[in-house]
């Protein structure tokens, strides 16, 4: 960037959002065996008119978008998606005798949010939410006292 040449930068562009798009595609390959074709075409075209829309909106609007909200949104849907993967992922070894399963009837079951009435995948959900309630708080806590330090004039 210094010599005034966008090489490296478009390089580095393009290797990230080929990664990417690698790694959908090896997402796909794995979970198309398990639903109906229906569902992944479903979820390929929503996913894509989703994508469209969040491009267009962000050329459109890119400069005034509040990149914060945007950021919290996207983090909130990463997380919800590790919550659910780690408890229907700890429910499938359970199904296929991979993994014991402790289960008790006053725990949380609810098969959208991927939480199942065992010991053995409420825990590592718990464990999750103690660590982003940790670094929401972190978070907060390093902006106060950001906030709260006087700068120099």
């Amino acid at each position: 960037l210094a010599s005034g040449s966008m090489w490296g930068l478009a390089s580095l562009a393009f290797l990230a959002i080929f990664r990417e798009g690698a790694e959908t595609a090896l997402f796909y390959m794995g979970i198309a065996s398990s639903i109906a074709t229906g569902d992944l075409l479903l979820g390929i075209a929503g996913a894509t008119v989703l994508l469209v829309i969040s491009g267009a909106l962000m050329i459109g609007v890119g400069v005034r978008m509040p990149i914060g909200p945007f950021m919290t949104v996207a983090s909130m849907l990463v997380f919800f998606l590790c919550f659910k993967f780690v408890g229907m992922g700890v429910h499938a070894l359970q199904v296929a005798n991979m993994m014991p399963a402790s289960s008790a009837t006053y725990l949380p079951s609810n098969g959208v949010l991927g939480m199942f009435p065992t010991w053995e995948t409420t825990v590592p959900q718990l464990l999750l939410l103690a660590l982003a309630l940790t670094v929401v708080v972190a978070g907060r806590l390093r902006s106060h006292t950001a906030e709260a330090t006087p700068h120099p004039a």
